[in-house]
């Protein structure tokens, strides 16, 4: 072979690594797409020139060759839906970039306290008023009524009307994200009841509706960045090694107290 001449400062190319490796370029692409039965000597020839011309793949080009294009877009459904997070990091040839969504998880009657959830065929809408109820169950609270919202500042306001006309004594709300939480407050507020003196009104995500409600909520944060960066980590686990043991990872919520309960 001959070292074809290329202009200053051009990123390497394929015709550059086989030369290095005293390769052909057809064998450089097949060990740089992961063809297998490559001589495991030859293969490391090519690492080892891949390495000393700094080649980069054409992700681009790569992607026409192995109708692969090494990014992955987890979308997570639901109405509660935090917002997307990226986490990046190599994995092979070329790199690998996951954008995650984070998707938002987790006796006696009592009609003191209620509960507004989100709606009811989304896996948060059932799982957040469940976590509720196991709280109220460790103190001798067998059930709390239940409405249904949207996840919509609009539908915890209606929810919070119905419920004050069925359970007009009672005492506390929660509710199963902050804009139904605020639209709770909001009802409340031209009903006559004050927050939190006479109700108090807990919301779930620690957004930034929480912060802007008055009074400010008191709510449930989760830790969607950790998540976020712990979900991309495990899906580059898996696209590693296909073949690895399913890991659940579970996150601890934290309570935010402020001043509607």
């Amino acid at each position: 072979m001959t070292d074809a001449p290329r202009p200053a400062g051009a990123a390497p190319t394929l015709e550059d690594v086989a030369w290095a490796a005293g390769v052909s370029r057809a064998t450089v692409s097949r060990v740089i797409n992961g063809v297998r039965n490559v001589d495991p000597a030859i293969q490391e020839a090519v690492r080892q020139a891949v390495a000393v011309t700094g080649y980069a793949p054409n992700r681009a080009a790569r992607s026409l060759v192995t109708r692969r294009t090494d990014a992955v877009a987890p979308v997570v459904s639901g109405a509660g839906a935090a917002g997307p997070e990226e986490g990046a990091g190599p994995a092979g040839e070329g790199g690998f970039t996951a954008q995650v969504f984070a998707d938002p998880f987790f006796g006696r009657v009592v009609t003191g306290v209620v509960t507004i959830s989100g709606p009811l065929d989304l896996s948060a809408g059932q799982e957040r008023p469940a976590g509720f109820r196991d709280a109220l169950a460790q103190h001798g609270v067998s059930r709390a009524p239940v409405v249904e919202g949207q996840f919509t500042q609009e539908s915890g306001g209606t929810a919070m009307e119905r419920l004050l006309t069925e359970h007009p004594d009672l005492d506390g709300v929660f509710a199963g994200n902050d804009l139904m939480a605020t639209g709770a407050c909001h009802v409340l507020r031209e009903r006559g009841r004050r927050v939190p003196e006479d109700v108090s009104v807990i919301g779930f995500d620690d957004s930034s509706a929480a912060s802007a409600c008055r009074p400010p909520l008191t709510t449930v944060r989760q830790t969607v960045e950790d998540m976020a960066a712990e979900t991309a980590g495990l899906l580059l686990d898996r696209l590693a090694v296909p073949d690895r043991p399913v890991t659940s990872v579970i996150f601890e919520p934290v309570l935010v107290v402020r001043d509607s309960a």
